[in-house]
């Protein structure tokens, strides 16, 4: 009988020890599958996110391509520009070089006005007519009186 007690209590302590394994092992199961399911959500949304940076990356890369063939662009149209400057300011240097020969050229002859200048030739004929008339000067102006009388 002692042999059945202790076989009784044997299998008793071993139905417990089982039980309370079964009980330990269900919790960390459960434990282990809601980890295993964080970390699937982690995953997925982790894969999501890649994707639309991805996707950003993408419009980020063609953005960046159409503003390098801007940016081209513009470089080759400002050397175009600096070109049409350089051939600008030549061409206005000579247009300056000219304008001060002019003026050079314009300040040794007399300034005068229009109605100076018309006076004084008024004056001239005048006076050649004077002289033509009174038949003074003649030599000395040397002109032909009959066409200082038809001049006026």
């Amino acid at each position: 009988m002692k042999t059945r007690i202790a076989l009784v209590i044997a299998i008793l302590a071993g139905l417990t020890i089982t039980g309370l394994n079964v009980v330990i092992v269900r919790g960390k199961i459960s434990k282990l599958q809601s980890n295993l399911k964080e970390q699937t959500d982690s995953r997925l949304k982790a894969e999501t996110d890649l994707v639309n940076a991805n996707g950003n990356l993408e419009r980020i890369a063609s953005a960046l391509d159409a503003a390098k063939t801007e940016n081209r662009t513009l470089v080759a149209e400002a050397g175009v520009q600096a070109e049409r400057i350089d051939s600008l300011s030549k061409a206005m240097t000579v247009v300056r070089q000219d304008l001060d020969r002019t003026k050079a050229e314009l300040g040794r002859i007399p300034e005068h006005s229009g109605a100076e200048y018309g006076e004084r030739v008024h004056t001239n004929q005048r006076t050649a007519r004077t002289a033509c008339r009174d038949g003074k000067r003649k030599e000395r102006l040397g002109q032909d009186c009959s066409k200082v009388s038809t001049a006026l």
